[in-house]
């Protein structure tokens, strides 16, 4: 039996300046016991920010190269010039999520989508949101202003969408087991996260026993039966071999 989850990922300045936010996700696969065999991030970032994590990214820069930037590379991100991490999950996820965020992942390694950050007049360049945002749907998720903590909740509200357990398995259920070798443990909970169509303080949503961490696999459901998933050979490019991220030294 394999299992599938998902932590969303977002830094942003104590100002929240539209250049210094960010939102990812990380995707894990593992086995019936909890180890972890594959991982890949949605983190869309231009490429030329690989050589120095404090470039600057400017709001009406023209369409430019980018590429999905791994765990410790986007932590690495959001922690220079006073950014704040933040995280919410990792969440057990249905296998046909995993498989629409691995083929948008490739989709956007394959150099035919550019990075931009005002990205409404063409889906031929996406932001960082609608980079991850476009793995679940095509209609493009309006956020309008938001971004960093505020856009991040609003990218996992369109996971959700109407039926939570459409796509997730006993959301908000947090499997805090996975943090530490997805290597996002240091990364503090989000204070809140969508909850029934409202955002919701997490401290109240724990109060009242609706959000628990289990700390062992062993609070795994499977999956839902009969799903097919594509085959890796479908989905995977000769020679790309999926690695874990490391771990991050902070």
């Amino acid at each position: 039996m394999t299992y599938f989850f998902v932590v969303f990922l977002a830094y942003q300045t104590p100002l929240n300046i539209p250049r210094g936010s960010h939102t990812a996700a990380v995707f894990a696969r593992t086995t019936a016991d909890g180890r972890p065999v594959e991982a890949f991030t949605i983190s869309w970032l231009p490429t030329r920010l690989g050589t120095d994590p404090r470039e600057a990214i400017f709001l009406l820069q023209r369409p430019e190269p980018g590429r999905n930037y791994s765990v410790a590379e986007t932590l690495e991100q959001g922690s220079v010039r006073s950014r704040q991490l933040r995280r919410w999950g990792p969440f057990q996820i249905r296998p046909e999520v995993y498989t629409r965020a691995l083929e948008r992942h490739h989709q956007l390694n394959s150099g035919r989508i550019q990075y931009t950050v005002l990205d409404h007049a063409a889906r031929g360049a996406v932001n960082c949101i609608h980079a991850l945002a476009g793995a679940v749907d095509a209609v493009p998720l309006v956020t309008g202003f938001k971004r960093g903590f505020a856009a991040t909740r609003a990218v996992l509200g369109h996971f959700l969408g109407d039926d939570p357990q459409r796509r997730f398995v006993r959301y908000p259920v947090v499997h805090e087991w996975l943090s530490g070798p997805l290597g996002v443990a240091g990364v503090p909970h989000a204070a809140a996260l969508p909850y029934r169509g409202s955002t919701v303080a997490l401290s109240e949503l724990e109060s009242r026993g609706v959000v628990r961490r289990e700390l062992a696999a062993g609070a795994l459901f499977a999956p839902e039966v009969g799903v097919r998933l594509l085959p890796p050979e479908a989905l995977t490019p000769a020679g790309w071999a999926p690695a874990l991220p490391g771990p991050v030294s902070r």
